[in-house]
């Protein structure tokens, strides 16, 4: 999002992003803060299971790192949805702090179109293992912001996308997911077997349909 927004905000505007994870807030640092003084990135030492497991702060202890009333729009890029309700609401709160009233906040990311029978196929063979870590399908990422009394309503919009996979593709997709990459080989092995059997007969490449889903709430004075 950062290297795109590169091409159109100038010196009138800026961007401050932080992370768990160090080495992306590094590559952003070499690769867009090197040339875009007004672009600013930061490593946060959050825990975070997969990308930062050493981390000495706990979700619902982070104050971001800015003073109150400093932004005009802050967004997440599919966050909300792998954080407990309790992290929620706490990131909630600590956005609410750091941006100015009447400012917005802005939720995105990528959800299975479930209407595809392959990636109906697939969310079938993930939800068990998958366990009790959040989902932007479970919708429970909703409850502490809908019971904000510091933002207003959200509004929401949903855009269409897809990608064309090979099976091998589809494979390496699912077993880059974290959850699955913490099988045992054995267990990892069966899954891929099962993945690939859901492309049994399509032409390859075959499509691949997302939804990506945009959520916009307003910070109340």
């Amino acid at each position: 999002m950062s290297a795109v927004l590169a091409r159109f905000l100038d010196n009138s505007g800026s961007y401050d992003g932080f992370d768990a994870a160090r080495e992306p807030v590094q590559w952003c640092q070499d690769h867009i803060s090197s040339r875009f003084s007004n672009f600013r990135f930061r490593h946060v030492d959050t825990f975070s299971p997969r990308y930062n497991p050493a981390g000495k702060v706990r979700g619902v202890e982070l104050e971001f790192p800015y003073d109150s009333n400093r932004f005009d729009v802050t967004f997440a890029a599919s966050v909300y949805t792998h954080m407990l309700p309790e992290e929620i609401a706490h990131f909630v709160a600590e956005t609410a702090r750091v941006l100015r009233p009447g400012g917005h906040l802005a939720l995105f990311w990528n959800s299975r179109d479930l209407d595809d029978p392959v990636q109906s196929g697939v969310e079938q063979l993930l939800r068990p293992i998958r366990g009790t870590v959040a989902t932007q399908l479970e919708g429970g990422w909703r409850k502490p912001l809908e019971r904000s009394p510091l933002f207003g309503p959200l509004e929401e919009r949903s855009f269409g996308y897809e990608q064309r996979f090979t099976a091998d593709d589809l494979c390496d997709r699912v077993a880059s997911t974290s959850y699955v990459a913490a099988l045992s080989p054995l267990e990892r092995e069966e899954l891929m077997v099962r993945v690939r059997a859901l492309t049994h007969g399509l032409p390859e490449p075959f499509p691949f349909p997302y939804k990506t889903e945009v959520y916009v709430i307003a910070r109340l004075s």
